[in-house]
């Protein structure tokens, strides 16, 4: 639905499958759903409820030390650093996020589309010079520093107000 462009069905999907995520203990899961609310409410450029669903998610998955999960929640930031008109720590948060996942062997994240999305959004508003300056600095980043500065940018864009439609 999502990918239809069905933004009204996706959300009712993800939020109608929450419960019997929750119930069936898969945290994994459950992380994975939190991540597509938050790109459903990024879709709809309601700002602060993606900060919300990501930091959840982020949560979740840091109980469980899902690294793939928290991988993909640092990219999925990204996409909320380029929507409160951060570049420069955009590409850095999707750079830190590519090199954390080669580093760990996935092919893609699982929301790749996002990340490809957030990508070609963030490159069309920089020259390549600072796009690559950009990248070199964030791939240089341990998953560690990016982790801190996704909760700093989650927390900022919590506070933003900004909902959406």
């Amino acid at each position: 639905a999502y990918r239809r462009g069905d933004l009204d069905l996706a959300e009712d999907f993800a939020h109608a499958a929450m419960p019997a995520i929750h119930a069936s203990g898969d945290v994994f899961v459950e992380t994975m759903n939190l991540g597509n609310i938050a790109q459903i409410a990024l879709a709809r450029g309601a700002i602060s409820q993606a900060a919300a669903g990501f930091a959840d998610a982020l949560r979740l998955a840091d109980e469980i030390d899902a690294r793939w999960s928290i991988i993909d929640i640092v990219a999925g930031t990204a996409a909320v650093s380029a929507a409160l008109g951060r570049q420069a720590q955009a590409v850095q948060l999707l750079a830190a996020a590519d090199a954390a996942r080669e580093r760990s062997g996935h092919p893609r994240l699982p929301h790749f589309g996002l990340f490809a999305q957030t990508s070609a959004a963030v490159r069309g508003t920089l020259d390549d010079q600072a796009w690559h300056e950009h990248w070199q600095e964030g791939r240089r980043l341990t998953l560690d520093e990016a982790l801190a500065h996704a909760r700093t940018t989650l927390s900022e864009a919590r506070m933003t107000g900004h909902v959406g439609t």
